[in-house]
């Protein structure tokens, strides 16, 4: 999910942000991209090298976000999709991801420090707790890094448990 409509990371907005009810209308900056490479760590210090593809769209008239996700791994392959929303009540991004595995993740977050942050919630498994949250940063026309991120300790320091370098496939035309 990508706030379409931000131009950099000082706040300002391009022609392409518009009201969805209340709150900023989405176009997907990146329509196909190719991912290069996905680098994935379940619990150690391992990294593997995976393609994949991702589609996304605005739907339901520009007021949500449909994203469609394929890896070849590792170490099989998956997929998932999500679906994300502004909530102008909230003044926050909502996301829900499921995948094939069965797994099922609620997200919302927004813009911090020019980056665009979804955190999940919080679990306390055995005494430890934790929280995963995804970045979204050094986005461009073009390309942007994603990092889906684990804490144990409130976000004194985090993890990157998987990195997917993104670039555009295919240039939209307008």
């Amino acid at each position: 999910m990508l706030d379409a409509g931000r131009t950099d990371r000082t706040g300002d907005v391009d022609d392409d942000l518009r009201v969805c009810r209340g709150g900023p209308r989405t176009v997907a900056q990146l329509q196909r991209v190719r991912v290069v490479p996905a680098r994935v760590t379940p619990t150690s210090n391992r990294w593997a090298d995976a393609r994949g593809h991702q589609h996304v769209e605005p739907i339901l008239g520009g007021c949500a976000i449909a994203e469609h996700f394929t890896a070849d791994g590792p170490p099989t392959p998956w997929s998932g999709a999500s679906y994300s929303a502004w909530q102008p009540q909230l003044a926050r991004w909502r996301q829900t991801w499921v995948d094939d595995s069965g797994g099922y993740i609620a997200l919302d977050g927004g813009i911090e420090h020019g980056q665009m942050t979804l955190y999940g919630e919080p679990h306390d498994v055995d005494g430890l707790h934790s929280q995963m949250r995804m970045v979204f940063r050094d986005v461009t026309a073009d390309s942007l890094r994603w990092e889906w991120q684990r804490t144990e300790d409130s976000w004194e320091t985090a993890t990157s448990m998987i990195i997917i370098d993104y670039k555009r496939a295919v240039k939209p035309t307008r």
